[in-house]
């Protein structure tokens, strides 16, 4: 007998990538944190949520339960980056027009003070340094919400992909 895993998406609760046609990136992003289009499936997966948007800016919460930990008994590093990328393009995405499409190409994180396991929730905020019409930047930072001490802060070279140049796989 196999056990469902509760944190495996189901394929209805996948949003495409382009999301709904017509949506700008904040429009989309706005749907998602008002539960109108499901969240990608890696949040769900990971335990993390949009949480706010806004032109140049996005904000997500995470977890930081046991099944994040690793071998020191903290939250895993690799778990802190994927919420601090996530977070770094959504950010870019806000300002950009229906149906274009953002990927990361460099992503830099400084780990100041690990992050113990039961901390309670993290709150990661982003807001875009540059648009460019190919390239955009955007720093980050990552807090617990016990006092708001820093963990973490990132920054993000994201390449912009134009509606007319995008490709559907």
């Amino acid at each position: 007998m196999t056990v469902p895993n509760p944190r495996t998406p189901s394929s209805e609760s996948s949003a495409t990538a382009a999301g709904p046609a017509g949506l700008s990136g904040e429009e989309l992003l706005q749907a998602v944190v008002d539960g109108r289009i499901a969240a990608p499936p890696i949040s769900t997966t990971l335990g993390f949520s949009l949480t706010a948007v806004r032109p140049g800016h996005a904000a997500v919460a995470g977890e930081t339960g046991p099944h994040l930990g690793n071998i020191n008994g903290t939250v895993h590093g690799g778990y802190l980056a994927t919420l601090m990328d996530s977070v770094l393009g959504a950010s870019v995405l806000t300002l950009l027009p229906p149906g274009a499409g953002i990927s990361t190409v460099q992503l830099n994180v400084n780990f100041v003070r690990p992050v113990p396991i039961g901390l309670g929730p993290l709150h990661c905020s982003a807001h875009v340094v540059h648009l460019g019409r190919t390239l955009a930047t955007a720093q980050a930072q990552l807090v617990g919400m016990d006092g708001g001490r820093l963990h973490a802060h990132a920054t993000a070279t994201v390449a912009i992909s134009p509606p007319d140049l995008r490709t559907e796989c």
